[in-house]
């Protein structure tokens, strides 16, 4: 069966769901509705990575809690890794929903590079310099899986729900510039981030389908 693995536990063969964890290039998960820290008000103050030990956390206008989702509702809401990331060859997954698919940013790097939506028919990439591409598959209020990633000579892609996004014009730049983001929300409208993963790798289409499948669980 799909995604499931089996195990032997007292002569009885059971059933095991497929985790992200089984990918052995993830050194980032911030899980949904785990790990996350919330102060009186119901504001998050803190999600706990999963697999490594680099926490996002808020000091200063706080996302909000809710339903297991982190709510950004403002531009000055977001949440900062406790070290930068810097990434060469990588893959980087989540699963979200925009108030309006408009001049939204996900995750960004001050003014360096960034994942954007920059409209309804065109998502933004810029690492170092922008790569554009033609955006389908999202609407508003409604859950999504975006990945992002970048191969070891240096091709981007781009998936919504696991279909690939088509590059307007070239999709390379070469690993020899990082992808170096230090936070994620600052969005114009509402965006509500379920789960995060980041992999130093570029996924197999097998895991590909894994994840998407799992990520839909959310």
């Amino acid at each position: 069966m799909l995604g499931l693995g089996n195990s032997l536990t007292g002569g009885i063969v059971t059933e095991e769901a497929w985790a992200p964890s089984n990918i052995s290039s993830l050194i980032h998960w911030y899980k949904y509705d785990t790990g996350i820290t919330q102060d009186g008000g119901g504001d998050i103050t803190a999600w706990a990575d999963q697999e490594g030990s680099n926490n996002l956390e808020s000091s200063a206008d706080h996302p909000e809690y809710d339903s297991g989702a982190v709510k950004f509702a403002e531009s000055a809401d977001t949440l900062d890794w406790n070290s930068a990331l810097s990434l060469g060859t990588f893959s980087f997954y989540m699963r979200f929903e925009s108030s309006d698919v408009t001049a939204d940013w996900i995750v960004k790097g001050g003014t360096i590079d960034w994942i954007k939506i920059h409209d309804s028919t065109d998502i933004r990439i810029k690492i170092g310099s922008r790569r554009d591409f033609a955006l389908s598959g999202m609407s508003a209020d409604t859950k999504v899986n975006l990945g992002v990633d970048r191969a070891s000579d240096g091709t981007i892609g781009v998936f919504v729900d696991n279909s690939a996004m088509v590059a307007d014009a070239s999709d390379n730049i070469a690993t020899s510039t990082t992808f170096d983001i230090t936070k994620v929300g600052s969005p114009l409208v509402t965006i509500k981030i379920y789960e995060i993963l980041v992999f130093n790798d570029v996924l197999s289409s097998e895991d590909k389908g894994l994840l998407n499948t799992y990520l839909n669980t959310i």
